[in-house]
């Protein structure tokens, strides 16, 4: 573009800042060859110089403008314009003389760089939220001006990169209203990041030890009728290096209080609801073996296939050595009815998927029916039942009616801790949206955090962060049914 009819396109106010927010379709461009760094590169000049901008800066007076390093402003220019986002092209200056003020001769080309017009082709203005884009603003920025230029290692580990940031905008900008991505798989983010496969997982665990998402990998297992092919990513909004901005934006956590330290986290509701609906499975009534049918006042004993547990003797000492993995079952699943969960069969390798499922819908029965819920045998406004048979229609009835029962257990767990004064409350239950729960690293330990929105304003009053210790158990379930399984 020569500079005269980019000038005489600012004064006819043709190059507006409503074209600026181009720069968040890059967040949307799918190409593996385009790495992070030439991104970053891009989206600052869309951010401050636009996209019909140009420019015959220095490369130092360049980057200097982009707040950008100019190590890794000269490897991304070098690759738009091999790519073809930047086109360059070579003007001669005059030399000015001092005292004349006249050209004098033609002095070195100077190199004009403007957005090529292919490139400009598929930049679309996007039309996002106000709060996301604040927090994207931020995020880039800082990342393009600092992050990579780290040269402490153990400083490295607790701040964002440049990929590591570009990584969480992508997340920012596909994320739901609950702060969840369940649609892009490892073809996707390496799509749209440029970054290989390697180097992404690299980055999530990173990203999983600072605190600043949860991932749940994806797997070619079948679950609830369909295959688990895309992972599930939930970012922690009130992270302090994401940036991201929201008056309504709350948290509640739940923090470790195990005295096991590192080696074991204290198990909760929160965290152990599945794997003691597992454990739940491998008990049967002492006096019944081969029918499940409730808890019962004489004791339980644990059913195997080695045919010498049928003696009396052997199943009473077997129930009396797990007494206590069994009052702590009891306790988890106080609020089921064990019935729903006979059909339904526990496997290790989906617990963790289970366990996610159960907190997204109990979370969800939480905003839509926290009324019904904290009414004993009070009328259900919302049907769970009819959600999940929409969302998984191929699964089995046995695997929704497992699903239903621990989501309603899980939500009627949390409002018996989250009183008044933490969760706000309106005649029509709860003033709350978005709300989601994931684990959060802290140190060696790990936390769990419930963070929503405020439907309304008139609860601006509710603690931006609160603390709610949870009642802990003290068995090992997980580690209790890998025991068992082995022996």
């Amino acid at each position: 573009m020569e500079p005269w009819v980019y000038l005489y396109r600012v004064l006819n106010h043709q190059t507006s800042c409503y074209s600026w927010p181009m720069r968040y379709s890059l967040l949307y461009h799918k190409d593996t060859t385009l790495l992070p760094e030439a991104r970053v590169f891009l989206w600052q000049w869309l951010n401050i110089i636009g996209p019909e901008g140009a420019t015959n800066e220095t490369l130092r007076e360049l980057c200097k403008r982009l707040t950008i390093t100019v190590k890794k402003g000269s490897r991304a220019l070098a690759q738009l314009k091999e790519y073809g986002a930047i086109s360059a092209t070579k003007q001669p200056q005059a030399q000015v003389t001092k005292a004349s003020g006249t050209p004098k001769k033609r002095g070195r080309p100077r190199t004009w760089h403007c957005v090529s017009a292919a490139t400009q082709q598929w930049l679309k203005p996007i039309d996002m939220r106000p709060d996301i884009t604040q927090g994207l603003d931020k995020l880039i920025s800082f990342a393009a001006s600092s992050g990579d230029t780290l040269r402490d290692g153990e400083a490295r580990k607790e701040t964002l990169t440049l990929a590591n940031s570009w990584l969480v905008a992508v997340l920012l900008a596909h994320m739901d209203h609950a702060g969840q991505v369940t649609t892009l798989g490892y073809a996707d983010l390496m799509a749209l990041t440029g970054m290989s496969r390697s180097r992404i997982q690299s980055q999530i665990t990173k990203l999983n030890a600072m605190g600043v998402l949860h991932h749940q990998p994806g797997s070619m297992r079948v679950m609830l009728g369909a295959r688990l092919e895309c992972s599930t990513f939930t970012l922690n909004l009130h992270h302090a290096q994401i940036g991201y901005t929201s008056r309504s934006a709350r948290r509640v956590v739940f923090p470790d209080i195990s005295r096991h330290g590192k080696e074991r986290q204290a198990t909760h509701v929160v965290n152990g609801i599945v794997d003691a609906a597992g454990v739940f499975q491998t008990m049967e009534p002492e006096h019944q073996l081969r029918r499940i049918t409730g808890w019962k006042r004489a004791g339980w004993a644990f059913a195997t296939s080695n045919a010498s547990l049928t003696s009396g003797k052997t199943l009473l000492a077997a129930w009396q050595k797990d007494s206590e993995v069994r009052d702590d079952v009891r306790h988890i699943l106080s609020d089921i009815k064990l019935s729903q969960l006979h059909r339904w069969k526990y496997e290790p390798a989906l617990a963790g998927w289970w366990l996610a499922y159960v907190q997204r819908y109990a979370c969800w029965l939480l905003e839509h029916d926290a009324k019904a819920l904290r009414t004993p045998g009070g009328e259900r406004q919302t049907d769970l039942r009819g959600r999940l048979k929409q969302d998984f229609p191929d699964a089995s009835p046995k695997n929704i009616e497992a699903l239903d029962a621990l989501a309603h257990a899980l939500a009627r767990s949390l409002l018996r801790w989250l009183t008044d004064a933490v969760l706000p409350w309106d005649t029509d239950g709860l003033c709350v949206e978005g709300m989601t729960l994931m684990p959060v690293m802290h140190g060696a330990r790990q936390h769990w955090q419930l963070q929503y929105y405020l439907r309304d304003e008139a609860h601006d009053a509710v603690p931006t962060t609160t603390l709610v210790t949870l009642e802990t158990v003290g068995s090992d379930f997980a580690d209790w049914l890998k025991r068992r399984a082995s022996g």
